[in-house]
Protein backbone atom coordinates (compact mmCIF):
# COMPACT_ATOMS: atom_id res chain seq x y z
CA UNK A 1 0.00 0.00 0.00
CA UNK A 2 0.74 3.30 -1.15
CA UNK A 3 1.82 6.08 1.88
CA UNK A 4 1.52 9.88 1.50
CA UNK A 5 2.35 11.86 4.38
CA UNK A 6 0.63 15.43 3.67
CA UNK A 7 2.25 18.18 6.09
CA UNK A 8 0.35 21.30 6.43
CA UNK A 9 -3.70 21.64 6.12
CA UNK A 10 -3.98 25.50 5.98
CA UNK A 11 -6.27 26.83 2.72
CA UNK A 12 -3.79 26.17 -0.07
CA UNK A 13 -4.01 22.31 1.23
CA UNK A 14 -8.13 22.02 0.99
CA UNK A 15 -8.30 21.41 -2.86
CA UNK A 16 -4.96 18.71 -2.68
CA UNK A 17 -5.77 17.43 0.12
CA UNK A 18 -9.64 16.80 -1.24
CA UNK A 19 -8.20 15.42 -4.56
CA UNK A 20 -5.58 12.92 -3.07
CA UNK A 21 -8.92 11.99 -0.94
CA UNK A 22 -10.18 10.30 -4.00
CA UNK A 23 -7.15 9.13 -5.69
CA UNK A 24 -6.38 7.12 -2.86
CA UNK A 25 -9.59 5.49 -2.13
CA UNK A 26 -9.27 4.23 -5.69
CA UNK A 27 -5.97 3.19 -5.50
CA UNK A 28 -5.93 1.72 -1.76
CA UNK A 29 -3.50 3.52 -0.58
CA UNK A 30 -3.88 5.52 2.53
CA UNK A 31 -2.94 9.63 2.84
CA UNK A 32 -1.75 11.52 6.50
CA UNK A 33 -2.72 15.05 6.86
CA UNK A 34 -0.34 16.38 9.18
CA UNK A 35 -0.85 19.62 11.11
CA UNK A 36 0.40 21.76 14.40
CA UNK A 37 -3.80 22.21 14.61
CA UNK A 38 -5.29 18.69 15.04
CA UNK A 39 -8.59 19.80 14.47
CA UNK A 40 -8.02 21.46 11.00
CA UNK A 41 -6.25 18.26 9.89
CA UNK A 42 -8.86 16.37 10.74
CA UNK A 43 -11.56 18.93 9.28
CA UNK A 44 -9.49 18.03 6.05
CA UNK A 45 -9.92 14.40 6.02
CA UNK A 46 -13.43 14.31 7.84
CA UNK A 47 -14.42 10.32 8.02
CA UNK A 48 -12.34 8.93 5.13
CA UNK A 49 -11.60 5.25 6.51
CA UNK A 50 -8.16 5.62 4.33
CA UNK A 51 -7.16 8.81 5.70
CA UNK A 52 -5.81 10.25 9.16
CA UNK A 53 -5.59 13.57 10.56
CA UNK A 54 -2.18 13.75 13.06
CA UNK A 55 -0.85 16.60 15.28
CA UNK A 56 2.68 17.46 14.08
CA UNK A 57 4.90 20.15 15.15
CA UNK A 58 7.00 20.06 11.81
CA UNK A 59 10.12 21.46 14.41
CA UNK A 60 9.76 18.64 16.24
CA UNK A 61 12.51 16.22 14.83
CA UNK A 62 11.62 13.01 16.52
CA UNK A 63 7.97 12.78 15.45
CA UNK A 64 8.88 14.54 12.03
CA UNK A 65 11.12 11.87 11.28
CA UNK A 66 8.82 9.41 12.23
CA UNK A 67 6.14 10.68 10.35
CA UNK A 68 8.49 10.78 7.02
CA UNK A 69 9.76 7.35 7.31
CA UNK A 70 6.36 5.84 8.09
CA UNK A 71 5.33 7.42 4.23
CA UNK A 72 6.32 6.75 0.60
CA UNK A 73 6.05 10.10 -0.69
CA UNK A 74 5.51 14.04 1.27
CA UNK A 75 4.23 16.88 0.53
CA UNK A 76 4.72 19.70 2.10
CA UNK A 77 2.23 22.55 2.43
CA UNK A 78 3.87 24.50 4.70
CA UNK A 79 5.47 28.05 4.56
CA UNK A 80 8.26 28.06 2.72
CA UNK A 81 10.76 28.57 5.62
CA UNK A 82 9.73 25.49 7.08
CA UNK A 83 10.19 23.22 3.46
CA UNK A 84 13.88 23.24 5.15
CA UNK A 85 12.78 20.88 7.71
CA UNK A 86 10.70 18.87 5.65
CA UNK A 87 13.57 18.11 2.83
CA UNK A 88 16.15 17.46 4.92
CA UNK A 89 14.58 14.52 6.77
CA UNK A 90 13.17 13.28 3.34
CA UNK A 91 16.89 13.81 1.94
CA UNK A 92 18.20 12.00 5.25
CA UNK A 93 15.51 9.20 4.61
CA UNK A 94 15.78 8.94 0.79
CA UNK A 95 11.48 10.00 0.66
CA UNK A 96 10.12 11.70 -2.00
CA UNK A 97 9.29 15.60 -1.45
CA UNK A 98 6.80 17.55 -3.27
CA UNK A 99 6.22 21.46 -2.41
CA UNK A 100 4.05 23.59 -3.47
CA UNK A 101 5.42 27.01 -2.94
CA UNK A 102 8.43 29.23 -3.53
CA UNK A 103 11.63 27.94 -1.88
CA UNK A 104 13.90 29.90 0.80
CA UNK A 105 17.69 29.95 0.64
CA UNK A 106 17.91 27.47 2.89
CA UNK A 107 16.37 25.00 0.07
CA UNK A 108 18.45 26.21 -2.93
CA UNK A 109 21.74 25.66 -0.48
CA UNK A 110 20.67 21.86 -0.82
CA UNK A 111 23.27 20.26 -3.04
CA UNK A 112 22.40 19.30 -6.85
CA UNK A 113 23.18 16.20 -6.82
CA UNK A 114 20.70 15.25 -4.08
CA UNK A 115 17.85 16.87 -6.32
CA UNK A 116 16.58 14.21 -8.91
CA UNK A 117 13.96 16.72 -10.45
CA UNK A 118 12.13 19.96 -10.11
CA UNK A 119 9.29 20.67 -11.47
CA UNK A 120 7.61 24.38 -11.62
CA UNK A 121 4.22 25.98 -12.42
CA UNK A 122 4.74 27.07 -16.12
CA UNK A 123 6.10 30.54 -16.57
CA UNK A 124 3.27 33.21 -16.55
CA UNK A 125 4.32 36.46 -16.58
CA UNK A 126 1.58 38.67 -15.91
CA UNK A 127 -1.32 35.91 -16.54
CA UNK A 128 -1.82 35.16 -13.03
CA UNK A 129 -1.37 36.93 -9.79
CA UNK A 130 -2.32 35.06 -7.14
CA UNK A 131 -1.51 38.04 -3.79
CA UNK A 132 -0.56 41.59 -3.67
CA UNK A 133 2.93 40.51 -2.66
CA UNK A 134 5.93 42.48 -4.29
CA UNK A 135 7.53 38.30 -3.95
CA UNK A 136 4.58 37.07 -6.23
CA UNK A 137 6.11 36.29 -9.49
CA UNK A 138 2.80 37.16 -11.16
CA UNK A 139 3.10 40.77 -10.29
CA UNK A 140 6.16 41.40 -12.47
CA UNK A 141 5.86 44.69 -14.10
CA UNK A 142 7.20 43.14 -17.85
CA UNK A 143 8.78 40.19 -19.11
CA UNK A 144 12.18 41.19 -18.11
CA UNK A 145 11.30 41.15 -14.60
CA UNK A 146 9.19 38.30 -14.43
CA UNK A 147 12.40 36.37 -16.04
CA UNK A 148 14.70 37.93 -13.59
CA UNK A 149 12.98 37.06 -10.58
CA UNK A 150 12.25 33.22 -12.51
CA UNK A 151 15.89 32.89 -12.23
CA UNK A 152 15.76 32.96 -8.53
CA UNK A 153 13.90 29.47 -7.96
CA UNK A 154 16.30 27.83 -10.79
CA UNK A 155 19.34 27.22 -9.72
Amino acid sequence: MKRILVIGAGKSATCLIEHLMGITAQKGWSLTVADADLSLARSKVKEAAHCHAIQLDVSDEGKRRDCINQSDIVVSLLPPHLHILAARTCLELSKNLLTASYLDSAIKNIENESVGLTVFSPPFAELYTYSNHVEDMGNSKDYKEFLTQFSFLVK
